[in-house]
């Protein structure tokens, strides 16, 4: 087991913590020193106030941004993310920002950003000589104040959502709020910015383009019709010449081919009156001509008057004969002018047939000439998709444009971000806080002395566990040297038994009392001190206290015994008392063991509730750390004897000693044993004892 083990299971926790509290001033002095460095943090640091502003990101984008229609605003929106939220952190700490917030509250001219306005004490000179501080006069005066106001400024995004605080800290309580909001409404405004950088951005690139697309939409369409004209595809009312031609010649000719049939129909329809009944008289075109009416006309009147006459003359009668010749010339003009009739209708027959003809073959050349206006056609329609494209384009632009000029405005631009939180001036300071600052300190040093007491305590414990190093009841006892101390035979009731020793017998130290060369000397002494008055016994013992100490600083004295010779002289317990402390004092690791019990018992002296002791130690019925206590004045460890119930529980105790001295030799550099009144079951306690 390590020696820390040891040491722990050595001493219990209450053991070490009345140890602590016995180091009154090692707790103290921290404590009040913590006060004082508190109190004098406050002197140092002037109060300090802090105002917050807040942003939300969000998209702020309507339908009726865009001049174009409110279909098309879709292309304007955004997303927000925590990325973004971000980014716009990151944005809102930048130097830009907080050098346009200095020139707008011209902090370059406030001692508290510009270094340069105020003296400098010799502290902070020597932070600026070995680099602890930057020199402020290597700045300019905005560039200090921009870099004071960034380390004055707490920009962070609030978890689980859109909104991003701004802290500002100042000694003044509206510089704090100003800060914030010049803050967040320069950011607001610089994303109002950076849309309307864009617009002017494309505004320029598109007046640029629009420019161009002018001359070229005009080349284009000059292009178009050049190549119209050489190529001869002029157009008609609803389409190109030869196209418009090819359908009109489509009419004419259908024209053409119905009036040649409608008149070879007559032709052939008179042609077979003709040859049916011989003549053509009752044939409608026929009857349709004036000519013919008239003479039918003048045919019937020649015949009423035949028939007139016939009825006077006989056919042999001049008027007979002239009347019928006047019949028969006009029945002859009759047939003259139907033949004449039937004729023209064979000649308009045969004209329809040559202008169908005529039309037909007119018909074929167009044909042939609009086959080739075909292929010049495609050239000619990829010429005009070029020229319309370039029109589309040049129109999209112009829409464009004009967009961009309803939006050089900043303020109307929409951004993606507002302020939805104002800073005002804080009331209190939130840096330094008194109270707790005062609470604080002082708990600290109280903490502080506490740690150290607890350290000194620590370190001031025996290294090894004496527990582990005692023999238990039934155990053998190794023989122990016998001191031939020099007694005198008549002050004890049995001989010093001597047995041989396990070890080298320690140093033999005679000096029963300090400066008693023999047991004469030492009676002479005692007697001196029994005639002292009752109130002088603890100065006399303090007086042995402080020989004994001088003969304990040897080497070779490590476990010194105390008996009173009488009952009226110096208490034995008291100088026990008396010695550990003045030894524990000078820092020995002092044992105190009491072999004593009542009032003359060590026990009683120092007011101790009952407990376990030697006796239950050496019987098994308590550990060692049960049975040690800490002296409350000093850092000495005592145990004492025990509950005494027959003479056997003593006589097992000095039966056990030197086995116990020897365990306690490896711990303690002092073990001081308190014998009370010399008696005859202790004479061995006397022999084991380097002094007594």
């Amino acid at each position: 087991m390590s020696q820390a083990t040891e040491i722990n299971e050595g001493m219990s926790i209450s053991y070490i913590m009345l140890g602590m509290f016995s180091r009154k001033l090692l707790i103290i002095i921290p404590s009040l020193l913590g006060v004082a460095l508190g109190g004098a943090f406050l002197m140092v640091n002037k109060p300090r106030y802090l105002a917050e502003a807040q942003v939300v990101i969000e998209n702020q984008y309507t339908p009726f941004d865009k001049t174009v229609g409110p279909q098309d605003a879709a292309s304007g929106g955004f997303q927000v993310s925590d990325h973004m939220v971000l980014s716009q952190v990151s944005a809102m700490r930048s130097e830009d920002i907080a050098a346009r917030v200095v020139d707008q509250l011209k902090l370059d001219a406030n001692p508290e950003y510009n270094g340069n306005l105020v003296a400098h004490n010799v502290l902070s000179a020597v932070a600026v000589t070995f680099g602890f501080k930057d020199d402020p006069a290597l700045f300019k005066p905005k560039e200090l104040a921009t870099k004071t106001l960034a380390s004055d400024l707490t920009i962070y995004p609030i978890p689980e959502s859109n909104v991003i605080g701004v802290k500002s800290t100042a000694g003044e309580p509206s510089i704090a709020a100003a800060a914030a909001n010049a803050v967040a409404e320069t950011y607001v405004l610089s994303t109002r910015e950076v849309g309307a950088t864009s617009t002017d951005r494309a505004r320029d690139w598109l007046s640029k383009q629009i420019d161009g697309l002018r001359n070229k939409v005009s080349e284009s369409d000059q292009a178009v019709e050049r190549y119209r004209a050489d190529a001869g595809l002029t157009r008609g009312t609803s389409a190109t010449l030869g196209t418009q031609q090819i359908s009109e010649l489509n009419t004419q000719i259908g024209i053409a081919q119905n009036a040649r049939i409608e008149a070879q129909a007559k032709v052939d329809a008179v042609q077979r009156m003709l040859k049916v009944r011989g003549d053509v008289n009752a044939a409608a075109e026929v009857l349709a001509s004036p000519s013919l009416q008239r003479l039918k006309d003048e045919q019937v009147i020649a015949a009423r008057d035949i028939s007139q006459i016939s009825a006077t003359y006989l056919p042999n009668h001049p008027k007979m004969i002239a009347a019928q010749r006047h019949l028969d010339a006009v029945n002859n003009q009759i047939k003259i002018e139907a033949e004449r009739v039937v004729a023209s209708l064979q000649t308009q027959a045969h004209i329809a047939d040559e202008r169908a003809g005529s039309l037909v073959g007119e018909l074929q050349k167009l044909k042939a000439s609009q086959a080739q206006a075909g292929f010049s056609d495609v050239r000619l329609q990829a010429l005009q998709r070029d020229a319309s494209a370039n029109r589309t384009l040049l129109q999209s632009m112009l829409s464009r444009y004009a967009d961009a000029n309803a939006r050089q405005d900043t303020s109307l631009q929409p951004g993606f971000a507002r302020i939805i939180q104002r800073a005002v001036p804080p009331a209190a300071p939130y840096f330094p806080k008194k109270g707790p600052t005062l609470i604080l300190s002082t708990l600290t040093g109280l903490l502080l002395g506490l740690g150290l007491a607890f350290v000194s305590e620590i370190l001031s414990q025996p290294n090894v566990s004496v527990s582990k190093t005692l023999p238990r009841r039934g155990q053998e006892l190794g023989a122990f040297p016998v001191a031939a101390a020099n007694v005198d035979p008549g002050k004890v009731d049995a001989p010093v038994k001597s047995q041989t020793a396990a070890r080298p017998p320690p140093t033999l130290v005679h000096g029963n009392f300090p400066i008693a060369h023999s047991t004469a000397m030492a009676d002479a002494m005692l007697a001196e001190l029994t005639t002292f008055p009752q109130s002088m016994l603890f100065a006399s013992s303090i007086a042995l206290a402080s020989q004994f100490k001088a003969l304990a600083r040897i080497k070779a004295v490590q476990i010194v015994a105390l008996a009173s010779l009488g009952t009226e002289g110096p208490s034995s317990a008291m100088a026990a008392i008396a010695t550990g402390r003045a030894l524990a004092a000078e820092g020995k690791r002092v044992m105190l063991l009491d072999l004593t019990s009542g009032e003359s018992s060590v026990e009683n002296l120092l007011i101790l509730n009952a407990g376990p002791g030697l006796i239950d130690l050496v019987a098994g019925t308590a550990d060692f750390t049960k049975s040690v206590v800490r002296d409350s004045l000093s850092k000495m460890h005592f145990v004492r004897l025990g509950a005494v119930t027959t003479t056997e529980d003593e006589d097992s105790v000095v039966m056990r000693l030197p086995a116990i001295l020897d365990a306690l030799r490896n711990v303690y550099d002092v073990t001081i044993i308190n014998i009370g009144e010399a008696r005859a079951s202790v004479v061995q306690v006397l022999a084991n004892a380097d002094a007594t």
